[in-house]
């Protein structure tokens, strides 16, 4: 008679046993695969969101008033339980803002893309930057000093941040910038955008 293992259970022939491999090694294949889906039902889904903006944004900057254009979202590309509210509004002297609120507390890991195609026009930028604002205040920022070429068509830009929300007030938004060699108002088209977020614990602050 097949004995099993202590721990999980999978059966295995002992030396008494009549011979028959065949029928062992599916007996063990089926325990195995029964019980690895058991164990794969009972993984909790971690609290995850990716948004997504898809149409184009004309992002305008003039240092020092306007820092860059907080960019909208349209889509939600998938969502595994944060529960969100979205704050529209406007900024004096920066235009409208765009404001994601995960209404569930914890430390996030936050990701934030921007589409950045070659310029249509000559003008030549030294700064194509990227940021995370929490609460209007940027958190993380990533630039490039190079804008793409013709080789590049479009160079993906990201930030990404480790942070707690408080699950009610705090709010995340996602803020393109460039600026010319010359200085001044620069405006220059981003296309498609995502904001991800990943609740890595329950734990806040």
């Amino acid at each position: 008679m097949p004995a099993t293992t202590p721990n999980r259970a999978y059966p295995y022939p002992v030396p008494a046993d009549t011979t028959d491999i065949p029928g062992d090694i599916q007996r063990l294949a089926e325990a195995l695969d029964d019980d690895l889906c058991d164990l794969t039902a009972n993984i909790p889904a971690r609290p995850a969101i990716r948004i997504r903006g898809t149409e184009p944004v004309v992002a305008s900057t003039f240092l020092p008033l306007n820092t860059g254009e907080e960019l909208p979202f349209d889509v939600v590309d998938f969502n595994t339980g944060v529960p969100y509210l979205v704050s529209v509004g406007t900024i004096p002297n920066e235009g409208v803002f765009w404001t994601f609120k995960p209404q569930l507390a914890g430390f996030y890991q936050v990701t934030g893309t921007v589409a950045i195609p070659r310029p249509t026009t000559g003008t030549s930028r030294n700064l194509l930057e990227v940021q995370i604002l929490k609460n209007s205040v940027a958190v993380c920022r990533n630039s490039n000093h190079l804008q793409p070429s013709a080789s590049d068509g479009i160079r993906t830009g990201s930030a990404r941040v480790g942070i707690h929300m408080n699950g009610t007030t705090d709010g995340l938004a996602l803020k393109f910038s460039s600026s010319v060699a010359a200085g001044g108002l620069d405006a220059y088209t981003v296309t498609e955008r995502t904001l991800t977020l990943v609740r890595m614990s329950p734990t806040y602050p």
